[in-house]
C-alpha cells in the first residue's frame, strides 16, 4: 500500500514538472514575441502622435531632428508644428495626390496596421513559384464582386507598381510583333496625358501615339485599310469625369479600359466592366498612391502570359511587403460591404464638387463640365456627380491661355493642351487635402467675387414674367451678416459668437442661404456680433432668414440672417422679385394677419453699427423678446422647429451628419 502510494505522489510531482515546464515555455515565448511587436507599435504610435497643428504629419521614415521626426506639412503651411499659414503661397491643384481619404484611415488605425517581421518573405517567389499572393488575387476579386463594376469570373488578374507600368505592358502585349506598321494609339480629347508621354518616350516601332479617336473613325471602319489601332478608353474619363464608351469599332480596334476612377467615390457604377482588358490602381480605392500598385484584369490568355512576362523582365513582379499592405487595406475595405468607406469617399468628393461648382456657377468668366446624375447599382440610387477632378474653362475671349489666368491668382492648375484639348481648359485636382481643397476653394471665390467688384458689374435683377431664365440670371449677389441670438436660458454667447466669428464656421452657416461667393476679410470683417458673408441668393424664393444651431454641449441658438444691397424684400412672402402691393400672397391673406406676426419685413436689412455707442442686451428666456436700442429682430419659435431644421457646431466645423432643408437648400450636406 505504501508502495502504491509513494508512486501516485511521484507521478503528481512528475506532472507538476512537466505542466511548470510547459507553461515557462509559452510563458517565455510570448513574452519574447510580445517584446518585438510591441516595440515597433510604441514606435510607430510615438510619432503618429507627434502633433503638427492638423496642417501635417510626421512618419516613421520622415527625417529626424534632434532624435525627433519632424512634421512634413501640407501645402501653404509651415513652421515646426505647421501653424504657420502662407497666406501668399500657390495652392497646388495639379497634383492627383488623393490625400482625401487619409481621415478615414486615421478612423481605422487599428484595423488597417501591420506589423512586419524582419524575415517576412525573402525570397524572390512564394512557395508556389509565382510572384502574385493568391490570398490578395482572391481578396481583389471580392472587392469588385461587392462593387460590382467589375466582371472577374473566368479572368486572368496580374499585378504591377501602379497603373502607369501596367498601362504600357497592356500596350506592348497586345501590339503584334513584326507588323509592315506601327500600331496607332489613339484616345479621345481630353485624353489622360500619359497615354501619350508614355507612348512618345518608349518610341516603339512597334507603335506609335496618333492623336484623337475622332480622326480615325472612317480608317477603323474600313476593311480594306491595313492600319490597326490601340484605343484607350477613360471611364470616368480624366480629366472630365465622363462615363465614357469605346469610339472606334473594327476588326482592326484593340481596347484598353482604363478604369482607375470607377469606384463609388467619383461615380455611379451603372454595370460591372465586362471587357477584354481593364486596369485598376490602389491609389483611386484607398488612396494609397505611394504603396505603387495595381492590376490588370485580363480575358485573353495569351495577352494574359505576354504581360507577365514583360512583368517578370521589367521588376520581377510586385514586392512581398507591398502586397501585404495591400491585402490587410483590403480587408478593411471589404467589411460591412465596403460601404464606411464608399460612403465616406463619395460624401466628401460630392461635397466638394458642389461647393466648387456652385462658386464657379455665379461666374460669367469661368464654368465647369456638365455631370449628369446616373444610377448606381451599388447604392441602389440615383447618384449625383462626385468627380476626382473640375474640368474648369476660362470664357473671356482674352482668356486664351487659362493656366496663366490661374496661376496668376496663385492656382497652379494642369494645362488643358496637355489633354488635346484647348489651352482655355485646366484642369483642378480636388482630391488632396481638406487643407489643399479649402484654399483652392477660397482662391476659385476671390476671383469669382472679384466679378463682382462694383455695384455696375451685378447681375441684373429678373423682371417678372422671365423667372425662367437661366441660374446665373436667377442669383444676386449680396453680403448676409449671421447674428448670433440665444434661446436658452444658460446664455454661452461668447462660445456661440466665438464660433460664428471663425470664417470657415460662417460659410457653412451662411450656405444654407445661397451660394457662398467669399467673406469680407477687410478690416472691417467682424462687426460687434456679425461677420459679412458674400452670397449669391436666388431671388425667386424667399430670403432665409437665419437658422438654429447647436452647440457639442446641446445648446441650442437662433443665428439671425441680415442682407445688404437688396433693392427690396417682399414682406409678405420673402420674396425679392416685387413689392408687398404685388404679392398675390399678401393680396388672399390681406386683412387675415397683422404687420406684427409677418415673417418678414424691414429687420432683415442690415444697419451699419455705431461701434462708438454702447448697446444693452437682457436676456430673460427664449419665447421672451430680445431687445436692442436699434432694431428688432424676429427668430421662430423654438417649439416650432422641427429637428431637420437644427444643425451641430462640432469644434469649429458644422457637422457633416447634420443637414437642413429649409430656406430653399434642399438636402445639401456640409463638410
Amino acid at each position: 500500500m505504501a508502495t502504491v502510494q509513494s508512486f501516485k505522489y511521484a507521478l503528481i510531482l512528475i506532472s507538476s514538472l512537466i505542466l511548470n515546464l510547459f507553461s515557462a515555455n509559452v510563458f517565455l515565448r510570448i513574452r519574447w514575441e510580445q517584446s518585438w511587436t510591441k516595440m515597433a507599435a510604441t514606435e510607430a504610435e510615438t510619432v503618429a502622435s507627434i502633433s503638427c497643428s492638423g496642417h501635417g504629419r510626421a512618419f516613421l521614415d520622415g527625417l529626424v531632428v534632434n532624435g525627433k521626426p519632424i512634421c512634413e506639412c501640407n501645402a501653404c503651411f509651415a513652421g515646426p508644428d505647421c501653424s504657420d499659414f502662407l497666406s501668399d503661397c500657390a495652392v497646388d491643384a495639379d497634383s492627383g495626390d488623393p490625400t482625401f481619404l487619409e481621415p478615414f484611415w486615421e478612423q481605422h488605425a487599428a484595423s488597417s496596421a501591420i506589423v512586419m517581421a524582419g524575415w517576412h518573405r525573402m525570397s524572390y517567389e512564394f512557395n508556389d513559384g509565382s510572384l502574385i499572393s493568391e490570398e490578395l488575387k482572391t481578396h481583389i476579386r471580392r472587392v469588385h464582386d461587392i462593387v460590382g463594376n467589375a466582371v472577374t469570373d473566368g479572368r486572368f488578374i496580374i499585378f504591377g507598381a501602379g497603373a502607369t507600368q501596367l498601362l504600357n505592358a497592356a500596350v506592348r502585349a497586345i501590339s503584334p510583333e513584326g507588323s509592315s506598321s506601327p500600331e496607332k494609339v489613339v484616345a479621345s480629347t481630353p485624353y489622360y496625358p500619359v497615354y501619350k508621354e508614355q507612348t512618345e518616350f518608349l518610341n516603339s516601332k512597334d507603335y506609335k501615339f496618333s492623336g484623337d479617336t475622332s480622326l480615325w473613325k472612317s480608317s477603323a471602319i474600313d476593311s480594306s485599310s491595313s492600319q490597326n489601332f490601340i484605343e484607350f478608353v477613360t471611364s470616368p474619363n480624366n480629366p472630365d469625369g465622363q462615363l465614357k464608351k469605346a469610339v472606334l469599332r473594327g476588326p482592326s480596334v484593340k481596347t484598353i479600359h482604363d478604369l482607375a476612377y470607377y469606384w463609388p467615390h467619383f461615380t455611379a457604377i451603372p454595370a460591372p466592366a465586362d471587357e477584354d482588358l481593364t486596369i485598376f490602381t490602389l491609389s483611386k480605392l484607398t488612396g494609397h498612391a505611394g504603396s505603387r500598385f495595381g492590376w490588370a484584369i485580363i480575358k485573353d490568355e495569351a495577352v494574359y502570359q505576354r504581360m507577365l512576362t514583360y512583368m517578370s523582365l521589367s521588376t520581377y513582379g510586385v514586392s512581398r511587403e507591398t502586397q501585404l499592405r495591400v491585402l490587410k487595406l483590403l480587408k478593411v475595405v471589404i467589411q460591412g460591404k465596403g460601404r464606411e468607406m464608399y460612403e465616406f469617399g463619395y460624401k466628401t468628393m460630392k461635397t466638394r464638387w458642389d461647393q466648387l461648382s456652385k462658386s464657379v456657377s455665379l461666374s460669367k468668366r469661368f464654368s465647369v463640365q456638365d455631370l449628369e446624375p446616373h444610377y448606381c447599382s451599388f447604392s441602389g440610387k440615383v447618384k449625383k456627380s462626385s468627380p476626382a477632378f473640375a474640368w474648369l474653362k476660362c470664357e473671356r475671349q482674352e482668356d486664351k491661355h487659362c493656366y496663366e489666368v490661374l496661376k496668376a491668382a496663385h492656382i497652379t492648375g494642369r494645362d488643358g493642351s496637355l489633354f488635346g484639348a484647348e489651352s482655355r481648359y485646366v484642369r483642378l485636382s480636388m482630391v488632396r487635402s481638406q487643407d489643399n481643397f479649402d484654399l483652392l476653394l477660397q482662391r476659385i471665390e476671390k476671383l469669382v467675387t472679384e466679378e463682382y467688384a462694383s455695384k455696375s458689374s451685378m447681375a441684373p435683377s429678373v423682371p417678372r414674367e422671365n423667372k425662367h431664365t437661366a441660374l446665373n440670371h436667377l442669383h444676386r449677389i449680396c453680403w448676409i451678416k449671421p447674428a448670433v441670438q440665444p434661446i436658452s436660458k444658460n446664455l454661452a454667447s461668447g462660445k456661440v459668437i466665438a464660433a460664428i466669428l471663425n470664417v470657415r464656421v460662417a460659410r457653412d452657416v451662411v450656405s444654407i442661404a445661397g451660394v457662398v461667393v467669399g467673406t469680407d476679410a477687410g478690416s472691417d470683417e467682424c462687426e460687434g456680433y456679425f461677420m459679412r458673408v458674400r452670397v449669391g441668393i436666388d431671388i425667386t424664393k424667399p430670403f432665409c432668414r437665419g437658422r438654429y444651431i447647436v452647440l457639442r454641449s446641446g445648446e441650442e441658438n437662433w443665428v439671425n440672417f441680415k442682407h445688404k444691397q437688396l433693392p427690396n424684400v417682399c414682406h409678405s412672402c420673402g420674396c425679392l422679385t416685387h413689392h408687398d402691393k404685388d404679392c398675390l400672397n399678401g393680396l388672399r391673406r390681406k386683412g387675415e394677419a397683422k404687420t406684427v406676426n409677418q415673417e418678414f419685413g424691414s429687420w432683415l436689412r442690415a444697419n451699419t453699427p455705431n461701434l462708438a455707442k454702447k448697446s444693452v442686451v437682457r436676456v430673460t428666456g427664449y419665447k421672451e423678446e430680445i431687445k436692442e436700442d436699434a432694431a428688432t429682430c424676429q427668430s421662430p419659435d423654438k417649439d416650432d422647429v422641427d429637428e431637420g431644421d437644427k444643425q451641430v457646431l462640432s469644434g469649429s466645423r458644422v457637422n457633416s451628419r447634420m443637414f437642413v432643408t429649409d430656406c430653399g437648400a434642399g438636402d445639401e450636406q456640409f463638410n
